[in-house]
């Protein structure tokens, strides 16, 4: 999805900066000259260094007009493809990733934003885009490795990347304590760069809509006779229509709705899957409407489904969704396995109910995120061998376990205010 703006398709927005696509050519168009002519100047580094970079078109005062470079993104090669390449394709684009790497230390330039979005795969030559960032200095691969991170690429793969780099096996590659560790955390910026690559409109008080709706307001959305109302609780309605595949959350006011659109646009346009955004509003009563495309039919929630699943990998890659979360500077403060959605025939998971997910460092709530999932994982049976494992792979180890496996039995002794007066019965959690 694209964002188009008086007939022009933006297809990355910044502060300073945002690039139009006008056919086979991108115009990147600057509020200030001197930020112009500082990208052109890196980009004559990049040259000079015999690095791929687009061919530069003419343009104005203000703008960089390059042509489109071929190939295909590194990330989506990864992502799309890697799972059905042989090991001698593998290890053959890791080598060619590698000599790009060397090629930037030999010239003596850094790119922190150096990630698998910004390198594009050719058949002759691989090619780099979106040098703003690029200063002189030490080439630091964190964010590189680490944006690597997919669940169809192994950690043995991404260390043998870095021995491809180093020539030294004795060389330690980046290591992820830099997330999982307290008094050490530090976002890694990429993962939230892919927010310029997918454009969902901004909330709206009166009706928004990201995808095609018959429906013009809220209350039409309501009113539909096939809505299926699945449940009520704590104030909210959830309500499925199913000509559309369409879930609608009601929730008690506006703000409720607006976070979780906001939260589901942010997280959708920085790589994470998420379901996509439909619709959203204000009903006449002031209630707030959000209503997300259902996932596919074979998805299903890891609390019903994990028995079904390779347990071992889904919960890994649980581990590495959530590491990948708290990378971003984010929490979700109700991550239980509910509200993971997997499918048999894939690793990839998707992440549900973003209403409570916000910015920020706090140890102690990504503590008790890591501790939902190892509390909701135990209630499934899942040992504890396989849970110390999946700390490890989040980037803690023995430390990481004696606080959160504490604050988990905590979690699951807990039994919240309403159920104590008898209001409401014994629920698992995440409902």
């Amino acid at each position: 999805m694209k964002l188009r703006v008086n007939g022009q398709v933006l297809t990355s927005i910044h502060s300073d900066r945002f690039v139009r696509e006008e056919g086979d050519r991108f115009v990147k168009v600057f509020t200030r000259r001197r930020d112009r002519d500082a990208e052109v100047e890196r980009l004559r580094w990049l040259r000079e260094a015999g690095i791929g970079v687009p061919d530069e078109l003419p343009g104005g005062p203000r703008e960089i007009v390059t042509a489109r470079l071929p190939g295909t993104p590194l990330d989506t090669v990864i992502r799309e493809r890697w799972r059905d390449m042989s090991h001698g394709d593998r290890n053959a684009l890791m080598r060619r990733v590698a000599d790009l790497c060397r090629m930037f230390a030999a010239a003596g330039l850094d790119w922190p934003d150096l990630v698998t979005y910004h390198i594009f795969v050719a058949r002759e030559q691989l090619y780099v885009l979106d040098p703003a960032r690029l200063r002189r200095g030490k080439l630091e691969l964190s964010a590189l490795f680490w944006s690597a991170e997919e669940p169809t690429v192994s950690r043995t793969e991404r260390l043998r990347f870095w021995r491809y780099y180093t020539g030294d096996p004795s060389v330690r590659p980046p290591s992820p304590r830099a997330i999982g560790s307290r008094g050490r955390f530090r976002p890694y910026r990429w993962v939230l760069q892919r927010g310029q690559r997918i454009m969902i409109p901004a909330w709206s008080s009166e009706f928004v809509t990201a995808i095609d709706l018959p429906f013009g307001s809220p209350e039409e959305m309501l009113q539909s006779p096939d809505l299926f109302e699945l449940r009520r609780i704590h104030g909210r309605i959830n309500a499925y229509l199913p000509g559309f595949k369409v879930y609608i959350k009601v929730t008690p006011d506006e703000a409720e709705a607006k976070a979780e659109w906001s939260n589901h646009r942010k997280l959708l346009a920085s790589g994470f899957r998420v379901p996509h955004p439909a619709a959203g509003g204000v009903l006449q009563d002031g209630r707030g409407l959000f209503a997300s495309v259902a996932l596919p039919e074979q998805a299903d929630a890891l609390s019903e489904c994990l028995h079904d699943l390779d347990m071992r990998r889904a919960m890994l890659a649980v581990a590495d969704y959530a590491r990948r979360l708290h990378a971003g500077g984010l929490v979700h403060k109700d991550l239980y396995l509910c509200h993971f959605f997997g499918a048999p025939d894939t690793d990839q998971l998707a992440l549900i109910d973003l209403a409570r997910v916000h910015a920020t460092r706090s140890w102690r709530l990504r503590v008790k995120d890591l501790a939902a999932i190892v509390m909701s994982a135990r209630e499934m049976g899942v040992s504890w061998t396989l849970l110390y494992r999946c700390l490890r792979r989040y980037g803690g180890g023995r430390a990481l376990a004696r606080i959160v496996v504490p604050k988990a039995r905590r979690m699951a002794r807990h039994v919240p205010l309403n159920i104590r007066q008898g209001v409401e019965t014994l629920k698992p959690p995440c409902t």
